[in-house]
């Protein structure tokens, strides 16, 4: 190592492995400069959805003011063909307390907020209380507590009257949760770039 030729061999090789070590990791570098210059990060703004959670969300809590089965049936035929990740979580709790519920008629999606269509022939509704807006009484204040602790909520309508809320969570793994740790013992401010509540 004290011959310089020896010194401008393994110099790159240590970069170029770095680099493909770190691309087998899904970790994209665009040089050795950023390798060279990463001591001086402080801050790292990461992605939350599949990045620092596992990207499955789940129904954490759920308020109803009818029978479970009646919300669970709304649930299953308004969203059974959705795509949507808080739709799949919503059907995968729902098929534990329903068996098979005929699929809603009439059904309209609307892209980011919720969908509403005929359940039995019964208008239902079910969407993000920024578009249904929150509930009076004790369906409201479950919302709000749940909102505030950072959970997706959404309302579920039976004929036009709030019947149930409902709340969801990308749960973080506690691999990422660890790492989150180490970044922060290396002095660097991890910082969430997400459409989530504070």
């Amino acid at each position: 190592i004290a011959c310089p030729c020896a010194l401008g061999l393994a110099t790159p090789t240590a970069l170029l492995v770095g680099s493909g070590r770190g691309a087998q990791l899904g970790l994209l570098i665009r040089g050795p400069h950023a390798i060279e210059s990463s001591t001086a990060v402080s801050v790292m703004i990461l992605d939350k959805t599949g990045t620092l959670t596992d990207g499955i969300m789940s129904v954490t809590d759920v308020f109803m003011t009818v029978a479970p089965e009646r919300v669970w049936h709304l649930v299953t035929a308004l969203e059974h063909t959705s795509r949507h990740p808080i739709a799949q979580a919503l059907v995968r709790h729902a098929q534990s307390h329903v068996g098979e519920v005929p699929p809603a008629t009439a059904v309209l999606t609307v892209a980011g907020s919720g969908v509403q269509g005929l359940v039995d022939g019964t208008p239902a509704t079910i969407g993000s209380v920024a578009w249904l807006g929150v509930p009076a009484g004790d369906l409201g204040n479950a919302a709000h507590e749940w909102a505030a602790r950072g959970d997706s909520v959404v309302v579920v309508y039976d004929d036009a009257r709030a019947v149930a809320v409902i709340a969801l969570a990308d749960t973080v793994s506690d691999e990422q949760a660890r790492a989150i740790g180490r970044l922060r013992a290396m002095n660097v401010e991890p910082i969430i770039a997400s459409g989530d509540h504070e």
